[in-house]
Parts: structure tokens; C-alpha cells; sequence
């Protein structure tokens, strides 16, 4: 640890199980040898933390396994981005919806209530697997697309290999089946209009069993 940052530590023990790192695992990597130098308790435990789940999941990927978080949970997680999403451009003295915020933003609001998340809820399946560090893959296996839309709108798409989730500013939530050619999620018109889109009104735990 004192010839290398944690990030560093990090690096080199996915390495060895001969996964190459990405350039989103090398900003990680950064970060957490920051967190190192500036010798922080809590980020030390963090960081530990991380390295125990990147060589858990690292030894996973080399077997062949597939660790994609299941819709079941990840639907808990598009709905608490809508919430967020949308309680934060309401303005309560007009009674009406500004600018939505930056991804970043939504984000700075998943860190400050991560600890309302109780272990033994679903909720906290999705949250305790939330990666902070690389919002455009916030879950495993899932890739998030985000987009502000002038003057009050947004356009979100969460996809894994086989399954796709759509939101925007109506705050419906649409299911598909995730196509050969994703579209951006600032080409769509609403979340409606992506390939194949349908309602999601309950997804339950049978029915996801097909996307798998």
C-alpha cells in the first residue's frame, strides 16, 4: 500500500484475473488513489469495499458468469431516478417544472439518501450494487443513457443486453427488448417512441424471467 494508491491495488488484483482494464476502470482507479492520499477513514473503507466486489466480479466474468443485476431490482432504481429527476426541477412556489438536473446531480441525490436504503428491502438490492463512481454504468450489466431536453424535459434509457427501460419527463415507464442499434436517448422524442416500446405497470418477478 505504499508503493501503490488504492486504486492501484484495486488494478492490479482484477489483473490477475486477467481482466483488462477500461478507461472508466482507470478514472476508478484515480479517484481511489486521491481518496488514498488524502488518507480518509471512510474512503479507505470504501475503497476496500470496492476491491472485494471488482475481484469478486472480475473472478465471475473469468468463469464465464453473467453478473447483469435482474429487472426485478433494477425497475426500483428507474423509478427513483424518475423521482428524483422530477422533484428536483418542481418548483413548489410556481407549482411548476423548470430545467431537470445533470446526471450528476440526480446522482449527488442517490449518495445523500443511500442511507435510508435498509438492508432486507429491494430497494437496497439495487442500491448497495450502485455504482457512484461510473454513472453511465450505474448497475452491473446496465448501461444508462441520459439527456436534458429544453426547455423541461429529459430522455432516459437503462439497457442491459436484453431488456430496456425508458422514462422521461411524463414519468411513465416503458419496457422493451433492447435492439441491435440503440438509439440515443437524446433522438427520442419521449420515452414512448423508443423501438418497442410498452407501459410498464408492474413488473413482477415471473414475467422477468424471460429477459434473462
Amino acid at each position: 500500500m505504499n508503493d501503490y494508491g488504492l486504486g492501484d491495488v484495486i488494478a492490479k488484483a482484477t489483473e490477475a484475473f486477467g481482466v483488462k482494464p477500461c478507461g472508466r476502470c482507470k478514472r476508478r482507479a484515480e479517484a481511489l488513489n486521491e481518496i488514498g492520499r488524502r488518507g480518509l477513514i471512510k474512503g479507505s473503507i470504501l475503497a476496500l469495499f470496492m476491491m472485494k466486489e471488482s475481484v469478486l466480479r472480475a473472478a465471475w466474468q473469468a468463469a464465464g458468469g453473467d453478473t447483469t443485476l435482474h429487472p426485478h431490482y433494477v425497475i426500483g432504481f428507474v423509478r427513483q431516478f424518475g423521482t428524483f429527476a422530477t422533484t428536483m426541477a418542481f418548483n413548489q412556489e410556481t407549482e411548476s417544472f423548470g430545467a431537470f438536473p445533470s446526471l450528476d446531480e440526480i446522482f449527488k441525490r442517490f449518495i445523500e439518501h443511500k442511507e435510508h436504503f435498509k438492508p432486507g428491502t429491494l430497494a437496497y438490492e439495487w442500491m448497495s450494487r450502485l455504482n457512484f463512481f461510473t454513472p453511465n454504468e450505474p448497475l452491473p450489466g446496465w448501461r444508462l443513457d441520459y439527456a436534458t431536453i429544453a426547455p423541461n424535459g429529459f430522455r432516459f434509457t437503462l439497457s442491459s443486453k436484453k431488456y430496456t427501460f425508458a422514462l422521461d419527463e411524463d414519468a411513465i415507464i416503458y419496457e422493451a427488448v433492447t435492439p441491435d442499434v440503440l438509439p440515443r436517448a437524446k433522438d427520442l422524442r419521449s420515452a414512448a417512441e423508443f423501438p418497442g416500446a410498452t407501459e410498464c405497470t408492474q413488473f413482477k418477478h415471473e414475467e422477468s424471467r424471460r429477459w434473462l
